[in-house]
């Protein structure tokens, strides 16, 4: 995957990632951030 970053100066954009159970949104999300996120179910 390639993906293009932009200065976010002056900006006020929200981004939400929805989606099912299993549907790769924290790999998503993970891939975009250059983050290591884990995932858990709370009740």
């Amino acid at each position: 995957m390639n993906f293009m970053v932009t200065d976010a100066k002056n900006s006020n954009r929200l981004t939400l990632v929805v989606g099912p159970p299993n549907s790769g949104k924290t790999t998503l999300f993970n891939r975009l951030t250059g983050l290591r996120q884990k995932v858990a179910n709370f009740p």
